[in-house]
C-alpha cells in the first residue's frame, strides 16, 4: 500500500507539471501535443490508483455486488451485445483513427435533423424561423489552414457564444477552464486527426458515457455559426458543443438550460443552486462568503439572471435569461468584489460601479487585479450590486481527485413495488456524495418528466456494530419527496468494510413512453471508489426491515414500555421517524416463565401490517408476511416478535391507529 501511495503521489506531481507546462505560451505545438497525451495517461493512472487498497480488491465481486467501474466499450460479450450499436459511440475510435480515413458520423449526420430543424420543417417552418437560414456544414480543415483541438492551454477567455442560446453550457466551460486540466478531462482524444473524429466524456443521465463526433461543423458565410474559440483555428469549444448537442439529439435541443445541471453532466460533481432572496447588507455578506469560499476551495461558480421588469441590458449591461461565470473574488479598499464573465465574450458588460472604465479603478488596482479595458466580457462588480441584480448562484463542488462511480440503470418503483434499494460498499473510508439521478428530460427518451422521489442511505448493522444508522436523506428532516433530476441522498463520510443500502422511493406510477422513462442510477462522488448494485425487491425490503429492527432496538428515539410490575422483563419497543415509510413494534420476552398473549387491532390508511421472521440470532429480518389488521401475538420466554406497518407503494403518506388487549400468564 505504501509503494502504491508513493506512485500515486509521483503521478500527481507529474500531472501538475504537465498542466503548468501546457500553460506556457512559448510551448511548441509538437511539445504541447506530447504533453497532452502524457496528461491523459497520468489522469488515467491516478484514477486507477487512488482509493483502491489492492488490485484484487478493486476488481472483486463480493456477495453478488459488482463494482461496474469499466465504463468503456467492451469487445467481449454475447452476439446480441456485439450487434447492438451505441449511438453515442458507434465505432471503435482507435481503429478509425489508425485507418486515417475521413469519418462521417452516421448517428449525428451533417443535416437538418442534427441542427434540430426537422420538427420545424414538419410543422411548416423553415430554418429562417430560428434565424438559421443559410447554415452549411464544413470540416475543420476546410475552415482553417491550421487547426488544432488546443492551440494553447484552455482559458475562460477562449469561449465565445455563437448563434445558439446555450450560454448556460458556455458559462460552465468558462469556469472549468480556469483550471486547464478540467477541460482536458472532457476529451477522450487529445488532438485532431486525419479521420476527423473527436471523443468527449459526459456524465449523461448519471452514467459516464463516451460521445464520438466528426469534425463537420455548422457554418454561415465561411464562419462558425455556433460556439467557437476566440483563437483562430482552435476547435475545442466548437467540438465539445457538438458532442453535447449529439448527446441530447440536436443543437436545437440544447438551447436554454441549467448551469447547475450542466456542470454535473460535465464533471459528475454535485451542484447546488442558491436563490438570492435578500438584497440587504446581510444578504451581500452571506453571498460573498459563499462565492469567495467556493472559489478558494477550487469549486466552480456561476451566476444566473432571469426575467426582469426593466431592460437591464440597456440600462446597465446585464443580460436577462442569461448565465455568467464567476472567475474570482477580492477585497480592496473596503469593497468586496467579484470577477464575472459574460460568455458572449464581446462588449456586452456591466456598466456600473467597478466596471471597466469606472472611476474606482486606479493604475495600481488594475495591476494588482490584472484587469484591463477590453471587449472580452470580463468585468468586476461589488457584491452589493451582485445581489441587487442577479437571481441565483450555482456552486459545483468539483474535486480534481474525486472518483465517480454509478450503479447499473434500474427502474424506479411502480405501484406494486415498495422501494428500490441498492447495496453500496466503499473501498476505503472517505467523504462521498450519494445521489439518485433520473434521466435528463431534455432527452426525447425521457419525455414524461421527473418522478417525485426521495432517497436515503442507511448503514447496515453487522457483528461489530449492531446499531443501524441513517447516514443521510433527501428533502431535509422531513425526508420529503422532491421533483428533480438529481436528488442527494447523503453527503457524508462512509467507512470501508461496512455495507450500506440506498433506498429510493416514489409514489408515482407513470406510463413509460421511452426507454429511459422511469429509471434512475445511484452515483457516488468523492474520495473513494464505491461498488454499487441494485438489490432484488425482496432483498431491498428485508434490508430496510433489518435496519428498522436495529433502530427499534438501539435508537434513542425508540420508545419502550413493559407490562407492569408483574412482568418488567416483557417489553414493547416502538419506533418511527419523520419521513420514514414504516412504523415498528418489537416485542421481547426476557422472563423465565411468563407468556404474553396480545391482540392488536389496527385502523390503517394507505398502509399494511407485516409480521417479520427473524434469523436465529434475532438480528436480521429474513422474511416478511402481510397479515390482517387484527394481529395475535404469543410470546414465550426468550422469544421476540417484530410487527411493521409499511406505507403503500402508491401513497405519498400514511396513517394508523391501534388498540391492544393482552394477558400474561405463567407457564
Amino acid at each position: 500500500m505504501g509503494s502504491q501511495q508513493s506512485v500515486a503521489g509521483e503521478l500527481q506531481g507529474l500531472h501538475e507539471k504537465c498542466v503548468d507546462a501546457l500553460a506556457e505560451p512559448s510551448k511548441g505545438a509538437q511539445d504541447a501535443a506530447r504533453l497532452r497525451a502524457l496528461l491523459g495517461d497520468v489522469l488515467t493512472a491516478i484514477g486507477r490508483l487512488q482509493g483502491v487498497e489492492s488490485d484484487d480488491e478493486a476488481l472483486r465481486t463480493s456477495d453478488g455486488v459488482s463494482e461496474n467501474l469499466d465504463l468503456g466499450n467492451d469487445d467481449e460479450g454475447d452476439e446480441d451485445e456485439d450487434d447492438a450499436v451505441d449511438e453515442l459511440a458507434p465505432v471503435d475510435a482507435d481503429a478509425v483513427i489508425r485507418r486515417g480515413e475521413v469519418w462521417s458520423d452516421p448517428t449525428f449526420p451533417a443535416n437538418e435533423a442534427s441542427l434540430g430543424l426537422r420538427d420545424d420543417v414538419d410543422e411548416g417552418r423553415g430554418p429562417e424561423s430560428r434565424g438559421w437560414g443559410g447554415v452549411a456544414w464544413e470540416r475543420c480543415g476546410e475552415l482553417f489552414k491550421q487547426c488544432r483541438l488546443f492551440k494553447n492551454a484552455p482559458s475562460p477567455f477562449d469561449v465565445a457564444q455563437g448563434g445558439l442560446g446555450d450560454c448556460y453550457l458556455l458559462s460552465a466551460l468558462c469556469v472549468l477552464a480556469e483550471r486547464p486540466a478540467r477541460i482536458y478531462k472532457l476529451f477522450e482524444t487529445t488532438e485532431l486527426n486525419t479521420a476527423g473524429l473527436v471523443g468527449a466524456r459526459l456524465y449523461l443521465h448519471g452514467e459516464e458515457r463516451l460521445v464520438l463526433v466528426d469534425d463537420q461543423l455548422p457554418t454561415r458565410g465561411d464562419n462558425l455559426f455556433f460556439a467557437r474559440s476566440r483563437t483562430e483555428g482552435e476547435m475545442w469549444v466548437s467540438m465539445f458543443e457538438k458532442a453535447f448537442a449529439k448527446a441530447y439529439g440536436s443543437y436545437a435541443n440544447i438551447e436554454m438550460g441549467s448551469t447547475a445541471r450542466t456542470l454535473e453532466t460535465l464533471t459528475g460533481a454535485p451542484s447546488t443552486t442558491t436563490t438570492i432572496r435578500g438584497r440587504d447588507a446581510a444578504a451581500a455578506t452571506a453571498m460573498f462568503e459563499t462565492i469567495d469560499g467556493a472559489l478558494k476551495r477550487r469549486h466552480v461558480v456561476c451566476l444566473g439572471m432571469g426575467d426582469h421588469p426593466q431592460d437591464l441590458q440597456r440600462l446597465v449591461g446585464i443580460v436577462e435569461k442569461h448565465a455568467y461565470a464567476c472567475l474570482g473574488s477580492a477585497e480592496v479598499q473596503g469593497e468586496r468584489l467579484v470577477r464575472i464573465r459574460n460568455p458572449w465574450a464581446d462588449g456586452t458588460e456591466y456598466r456600473g460601479k467597478w466596471s471597466d472604465d469606472s472611476e474606482e479603478w486606479t493604475p495600481e488596482l488594475r495591476r494588482d487585479l490584472d484587469h484591463g479595458v477590453a471587449a472580452d466580457g470580463v468585468f468586476w462588480m461589488a457584491i452589493e450590486d451582485v445581489v441587487g441584480l442577479f437571481d441565483d448562484v450555482v456552486v459545483c463542488a468539483v474535486d480534481d481527485h474525486a472518483h465517480y462511480c454509478h450503479s447499473p440503470r434500474a427502474a424506479l418503483p411502480d405501484a406494486k413495488t415498495r422501494l428500490l434499494a441498492f447495496e453500496l460498499r466503499p473501498l476505503r473510508t472517505a467523504h462521498v456524495v450519494v445521489t439518485c439521478r433520473q434521466p435528463d428530460t431534455r432527452d426525447d427518451d425521457a419525455a414524461t418528466g421527473y418522478h417525485a422521489v426521495r432517497a436515503a442511505v442507511y448503514r447496515l448493522p453487522d457483528a461489530n456494530s449492531p446499531a443501524a444508522k441513517r447516514v443521510g436523506a433527501s428533502g431535509g428532516e422531513d425526508h420529503t419527496y422532491l421533483v428533480a433530476r438529481d436528488v442527494v441522498a447523503a453527503d457524508a463520510t462512509l467507512h470501508a468494510n461496512r455495507s450500506y443500502i440506498v433506498v429510493v422511493e416514489t409514489f408515482e406510477d407513470r406510463e413509460r413512453l421511452g426507454p429511459l422513462d422511469g429509471t434512475c442510477v445511484v452515483s457516488t462522488y468523492g474520495g473513494a471508489t464505491c461498488a454499487i448494485a441494485p438489490l432484488a425487491p425482496k432483498q431491498g425490503d428485508l434490508a430496510q426491515a433489518t435496519c428498522a429492527l436495529a433502530f427499534t432496538r438501539f435508537a434513542k428515539d425508540a420508545r419502550e414500555s413493559n407490562y407492569g410490575d408483574d412482568a418488567p422483563s416483557v417489553t414493547l419497543r416502538t419506533w418511527s421517524r419523520r419521513g420514514e415509510s414504516l412504523y415498528t413494534m418489537l416485542y421481547a420476552n426476557a422472563s423465565e416463565g411468563l407468556v404474553l398473549k396480545e391482540r392488536v387491532t389496527f385502523e390503517l390508511e394507505n398502509c399494511q401490517v407485516y409480521r417479520a421472521t427473524l434469523d436465529a440470532d434475532g438480528d436480521a429480518v429474513v422474511a416478511l408476511t402481510a397479515v390482517d389488521p387484527t394481529v395475535k401475538v404469543t410470546l414465550a420466554p426468550g422469544a421476540a416478535t417484530l410487527l411493521l406497518i409499511r406505507k403503500s407503494p402508491d401513497a405519498q403518506s400514511f396513517g394508523y391507529n391501534y388498540r391492544r388487549a393482552y394477558s400474561i400468564r405463567g407457564r
